[in-house]
């Protein structure tokens, strides 16, 4: 379970006095700026003795030192690479191989969709443990509609809403910072329109 490999990493993160944030990414550019925000959240002082923690899909941090195990064996499994085969042959790496069970692109994202919705509800164990609604941070500016945030993610972001264990910012800028309220807009409901 990703809650408990997150615990193992910082074990933290379920303190009371943590507020957990929580972030995700889709479309070209995003990941960097997605990047930037968690680690200006986890270098920002404590307030009214209150530790920010931010995580994302791939880790406790953005070092990849800090990555969950689920997401290391995701990417070893290459989904996307065995997609993108023909016929059962992948290149890996610049590799060549029969793939002895191919996948379709859909296949791949449905693999991917998985590990992203079991990502998203650890907001409720983390809002069960400290006490907290995580607050997510989405750079999606450019998404497409037929990608992970807007097929498995937002829909289970919007089902954790409504139960109190997330709310949830949408940057408006590509440049967006975490402490800037001018830079979001705030609710599933204001989610950006996907592009095209």
């Amino acid at each position: 379970m990703l809650f408990h490999e997150a615990l193992e990493l910082d074990s933290t993160l379920d303190d009371t006095n943590v507020q957990v944030h929580m972030g995700y990414w889709s479309g070209s550019g995003n990941r960097d700026r997605l990047s930037a925000v968690l680690d200006a959240i986890n270098s920002a002082s404590a307030e009214a003795g209150v530790y920010q923690k931010a995580i994302w899909d791939e880790g406790t941090t953005t070092s990849s030192s800090d990555q969950y195990p689920q997401y290391v064996l995701m990417n070893q499994e290459y989904w996307y690479e065995r997609g993108n085969g023909a016929g059962g042959i992948v290149t890996i790496e610049g590799v060549t191989y029969v793939d002895p069970y191919p996948v379709t692109f859909a296949q791949a994202d449905d693999i991917w969709g998985g590990y992203s919705q079991r990502y998203a509800d650890m907001a409720a164990n983390f809002f069960e443990t400290t006490g907290r609604s995580a607050e997510v941070w989405c750079c999606v500016i450019g998404a497409r509609a037929t990608r992970i945030f807007y097929t498995y993610e937002l829909p289970e972001l919007r089902d954790l809403e409504a139960a109190g264990s997330v709310l949830v910012h949408f940057a408006v800028t590509t440049e967006a910072r975490w402490d800037d309220p001018s830079d979001w807009i705030t609710g599933t409901g204001n989610a950006p329109a996907p592009a095209p």
